[in-house]
């Protein structure tokens, strides 16, 4: 790879926005950037230059021009979607915001706002799928000016749906380009904890295409053992296997991260449970609140009460009040405030002269920032989802991490632990925890996995991969509740029925019905003799036409395609109606292969050319 514009790829983080809203600390928020991708090494050890697109420019057009009303988890108040510093160092690395702009009217959305087309498409299909589609026109039109080699993005959000599905279908103008797929965590699983509604169809269709980004990529990047399980799951048994990548965390994090692991905290100062999250369910506050409840319920006092901290969220069950207002009208939430065993609050707790433990009883988690708490000096109790990717190589202290499924009952077994433990215990956890973090960022295992993850991507790009199979992908949708994997593995095609005594194979038959179509039965079947693939048999089933209109377009084919020795065969019976009328044109036709066109429709060019591979 040594051509300027050959050593190219292209990065795309996921969309946040009010719908997608994640955090607001400063860290968690750099810990996004990349999709959390060591660039700056994959930069270097693949001499290519990185362009990250970022959809900071998006999100203040939520209140109005794209706003979705579908139910979905939204911040109270407007967040701060102001970037932050840059956390790549390389030259080779630029990030740059997506544009804006309608793609019918070309205009910025502030100019001319959107066109038609675009507001139905996120009526009709959602906000994330509008920017899927505006995602496909920008990266062609950056495409032309500078040419690129491969497109990483999350799978998360489906962002990807509409320019892979345009590659796998050979679509005009298509990006024939591999696609990358980093694989964090799913919408279904947020959207379940968070009560949003699974079988709306806003929330059907981002699963779909989430589901279609994973199967169709041609490489999967996790980073641990949760995303393997979803990447394993959603794509074909024949697919690349997935492949383990490090998180990036700056070097100045590790540090601190090693001195924490050094020095010891005050044993005499009492214990402080907390989360700082979004204040919505899929962040774990229900479950860590009805643990609280548990304990209580069980005559287990906790000295200082739980501290739920965080930016106020609301969503459809409780609309429009805010998440802390909604649940302490509830009396069993009333009384753990009364009796100080919760406490509701806004901004990030102050924590001096106690030994901090974060809470991360999520659900769902999209990279994560643990680390920074580490830096801090706190412990940690992480869900499966939380602990991902945090300690490659590395098995963390089981006094840290939830078994499973975050559920009030094993929240509440991991804070009794803690909880009833001495503090000096505690503490020695917490600093083999930070020792075992600093310890698998800087040694043989990260080197192996960045070593996989160069490897992977340059046999990618050196081999040009075809795009998967979209037949079998089409399984998933016989039956939504199994992952494809197994939907394929189960899968046995149906045996084909005998071919008619002198059928010759590869050949295609097209059956046009008509019935009163005036001049589009014309230019219905123009279209199929214009075809890339020319049809080796046309049945035109006239189904009792009587207009001079129609009658006369039918004898002007007639006479053209005996003039030009195209094919056509004309069909005429009483008027019986479309089924029968696709029956009569289905026991005459001649064809291995038959397509049915209505009348009153026109086939593109290349359709046959595609159908018939």
């Amino acid at each position: 790879m040594n051509n300027k514009n050959q050593n190219h790829i292209v990065v795309i983080e996921a969309y946040e926005g009010f719908i997608e809203y994640l955090a607001d600390e400063v860290e968690e928020r750099k810990s996004l950037q990349g999709l959390g991708l060591p660039l700056d090494e994959i930069a270097d050890n693949l001499n290519c230059r990185i362009t990250i697109f970022g959809w900071d420019h998006w999100y203040r057009y939520e209140l109005k021009e794209t706003w979705v009303p579908t139910p979905a988890t939204r911040p109270i108040s407007a967040p701060d979607f102001s970037n932050p510093s840059t956390v790549f160092q390389s030259t080779r690395v630029k990030r740059i915001p997506i544009p804006t702009r309608d793609p019918d009217y070309c205009l910025p959305f502030d100019k001319k706002g959107l066109s038609p087309r675009s507001y139905g498409l996120i009526n009709d299909s959602g906000l994330l799928f509008f920017a899927s589609y505006c995602l496909n026109k920008e990266l062609q039109e950056f495409y032309r000016n500078d040419p690129f080699r491969a497109v990483i993005l999350p799978m998360w959000g489906g962002l990807g749906y509409v320019s892979q599905m345009a590659r796998a279908t050979s679509t005009v103008n298509s990006l024939d380009v591999p696609f990358v797929v980093v694989v964090t965590d799913t919408s279904g699983n947020r959207q379940m904890a968070n009560q949003e509604g699974m079988w709306t169809r806003h929330a059907i269709i981002r699963r779909q295409m989430e589901d279609l980004s994973l199967a169709l990529a041609d490489l999967a990047l996790v980073f641990g053992p949760r995303g393997k399980d979803i990447a394993n799951a959603g794509r074909l048994p024949d697919a690349s296997a997935p492949v383990c990548v490090p998180r990036r965390i700056g070097d100045s994090l590790l540090d601190k991260i090693a001195c924490a692991s050094e020095q010891s905290s005050d044993i005499q100062i009492p214990l402080q449970f907390f989360l700082y999250e979004p204040q919505q369910a899929s962040s774990g506050v229900l479950t860590a609140l009805d643990a609280v409840n548990l304990l209580a319920n069980k005559g287990m006092r906790i000295d200082r009460p739980v501290i739920s901290a965080g930016p106020s969220m609301t969503f459809a069950p409780m609309k429009p009040r805010e998440f802390p207002e909604y649940w302490s009208s509830r009396g069993a939430v009333r009384e753990l405030v009364r009796e100080q065993q919760w406490k509701w609050e806004k901004d990030y707790p102050r924590l001096e002269q106690v030994f901090p433990v974060r809470l991360y009883p999520s659900f769902f988690d999209h990279l994560p920032n643990i680390w920074a708490e580490l830096a801090r000096g706190s412990l940690v109790l992480l869900s499966p989802a939380a602990a991902e990717g945090l300690a490659p190589g590395e098995i963390l202290p089981r006094e840290v991490l939830i078994q499973g499924v975050p559920s009030p009952e094993s929240v509440a077994d991991c804070m009794g632990k803690i909880a009833g433990a001495d503090i000096k215990i505690l503490d020695q956890i917490r600093r083999k925890l930070c020792s075992q973090v600093a310890k698998a960022r800087r040694e043989k295992q990260r080197s192996f996995l960045a070593g996989e993850v160069k490897e992977a991507l340059e046999q990618m790009l050196l081999s040009r991969p075809k795009p998967q199979d979209l037949s079998r992908i089409a399984l998933m949708f016989l039956d939504r509740r199994m992952p494809l994997r197994t939907l394929v593995q189960k899968d046995e095609p149906p045996s084909l029925p005998a071919l008619r005594p002198g059928t010759r194979r590869g050949t295609l038959s097209v059956v046009v019905t008509c019935y009163e179509m005036g001049v589009m039965i014309k230019e219905s079947v123009a279209s199929v003799w214009a075809s890339e693939r020319q049809p080796d048999e046309v049945l035109l089933v006239d189904d009792g036409s009587y207009g001079e209109e129609t009658l006369g377009r039918i004898k002007e084919l007639e006479h053209y395609a005996s003039e030009k020795g195209l094919p056509l065969e004309i069909i005429r019976q009483r008027n019986q109606g479309l089924a029968l009328a696709r029956n009569t044109g289905l026991k005459a036709a001649n064809g291995e292969f038959i397509s049915f066109l209505d009348g009153d429709d026109i086939i593109e060019p290349q359709f046959y050319r595609m159908a018939m591979k």
